[in-house]
């Protein structure tokens, strides 16, 4: 490290991703410890007393070490299964290229990258990890099933994950995902930025738990919609069918949802609202449609500039002042989808090279 700085740089990425493997397990009673206290066991029990005594201190006994083991084991699988994965470390750590890639990308235990060019993008892993794209076999590397995945989807595109418990996942454009390519056997997890909607596979001994730098959602087996977009002002869960539970990270209240109730959690403030509404409209983005219900025109062009993958320019103090009702198909060319809105919105729009200005009609 003290040679080069290029050679300092690759050491610190290697000492980081050294630390994401280390594990420290409670390993309990060595073997000479218990063979030590069996021994003290057998010798009380062997002593020449009374039945009745040497009954009783055989319970008494017995009883030890079944609590003795008890708290070895419960230590040990309290501690595996409370352990906390890094999520953040692991996609700020990723090294990507230095200009944005209109290709969906699937990056494999921090270091190969594979990108896809089809405009459809669809990943499936089995029980064993391995993986195929739009039914095209991946070869991978032996150790890649031990590893987290990343899936990069860029703006303008989505993209359809079915994970190897079977539970489906629809990516939104400008999504960032990271999940194993095999759940561990005490837990299945993943982590999100951006916005995705899930159909989870149901199996009562392993709860499904999304997170997000914020919010973290446990599920037995249901669908919902998760949106935590990094430079939105809220993050929200929209639940179509099932019961979830949210929570917010480092807080201990604890939110039941019912189907077609929103949970909305306000960044800023860590103020959070659960109430009654149409779920279609927050999850047909999968369907490719944007349907508004008097939605700031703001918030519907950010939502646009993440479909159609290019950059509009307005006044944001004016168009604010400018709500949006309706459906669009996000499959029209987006000059229809512009004069779409300009019917039921005062706006004008105009083409610049690979920019689209936006005005409001005075």
């Amino acid at each position: 490290m003290n040679n080069s700085e290029e050679n300092k740089k690759c050491s610190e990425e290697d000492l980081r991703l050294l630390k994401r493997k280390i594990r420290v397990v409670d390993e309990g009673l060595s073997s000479e410890a218990r063979t030590e206290l069996w021994a003290k066991i057998e010798s009380a029990i062997h002593r020449p007393r009374r039945v009745s005594v040497s009954f009783s201190m055989f319970l008494r006994y017995a009883a030890v070490v079944a609590i003795l083991f008890t708290a070895t084991y419960y230590i040990y699988t309290n501690s595996s299964s409370q352990e906390e994965v890094d999520y953040g470390s692991i996609l700020s750590n990723t090294r990507l290229p230095d200009e944005a890639s209109e290709n969906v990308m699937v990056i494999l235990g921090d270091k190969d990258k594979i990108e896809f060019e089809d405009k459809d993008v669809q990943v499936s892993h089995d029980e064993q990890g391995n993986m195929r794209v739009n039914q095209k076999q991946i070869d991978l590397p032996e150790s890649s099933a031990r590893e987290y995945n990343q899936l990069i989807v860029p703006h303008g595109k989505t993209t359809r994950v079915t994970l190897s418990d079977g539970s489906s996942i629809w990516a939104n454009s400008g999504t960032k995902l990271v999940y194993p390519a095999v759940f561990a056997s005490e837990k299945r997890e993943i982590y999100v930025e951006g916005e995705i909607y899930l159909e989870v596979a149901r199996n009562e001994k392993h709860p499904f738990v999304v997170k997000t730098d914020m919010m973290e959602v446990n599920v037995l087996g249901t669908s919902f919609n998760v949106s935590a977009y990094k430079n939105d002002k809220q993050q929200f869960v929209a639940l179509a069918t099932g019961s979830v539970a949210v929570k917010v990270t480092n807080k201990k209240n604890v939110t039941t949802m019912k189907p077609n109730q929103l949970y909305t959690l306000e960044k800023n403030t860590f103020a959070t609202k659960v109430e009654d509404a149409d779920i279609y409209e927050y999850i047909c983005w999968k369907d490719g449609f944007l349907i508004f219900r008097n939605e700031s025109l703001t918030d519907v062009l950010k939502k646009i500039e993440r479909y159609y993958n290019v950059v509009l320019t307005f006044d944001p103090a004016e168009v604010s002042k400018v709500t949006v009702s309706g459906k669009l198909d996000l499959k029209s060319d987006i000059r229809e989808t512009f004069r779409i809105i300009s019917i039921t919105a005062p706006i004008v729009y105009e083409k610049e090279g690979d920019v689209i200005k936006i005005s409001v009609k005075q």
